[in-house]
């Protein structure tokens, strides 16, 4: 459930592999944004996944680490964790990699992306019921 849909576990773990990050990344609530601190700026994540996360760059380079800490609103969970930026594309998003992240806390983040899924489901339902029921009305 968190690696990409159509991507076996063959893909994921070969070092010939295209794909940089093989966990499935969600996108924070924007009712709870997940705050880090990067090189004493505080920025707001972009997504995360288990195997890293991105935010909007400010005046970063490729190479740059930290160990940061983040709380996922999921349970109210804190995590520590080296992070570095592996790439910084043209639109300006920093893309980091966790490195060394403990078992518990890689759990953790899936916990947390499980629920973010969950909750995106239930959205796209709600929003179909609303179409089809404002679709009965029609004459």
């Amino acid at each position: 459930m968190f690696w990409k849909r159509g991507q076996n576990d063959q893909e994921i773990i070969s070092p010939d592999s295209s794909d940089q990050r093989s966990s499935y990344r969600a996108h924070p609530l924007s009712t709870e944004p997940i705050r880090i601190e990067f090189k004493g700026k505080t920025l707001f994540v972009k997504d995360i996944s288990a195997g890293g996360l991105s935010f909007c760059n400010d005046n970063f380079v490729a190479g740059d680490s930290q160990l940061i800490t983040l709380d996922l609103p999921e349970k109210n969970v804190t995590i520590t964790a080296k992070t570095e930026i592996i790439k910084i594309d043209r639109q300006g998003v920093c893309h980091c990699r966790f490195v060394g992240l403990r078992d518990d806390f890689v759990n953790a983040i899936h916990r947390y992306v499980m629920a973010i899924q969950v909750e995106e489901m239930r959205e796209k339902r709600r929003d179909s019921r609303k179409i089809s029921q404002s679709g009965d009305m029609t004459i």
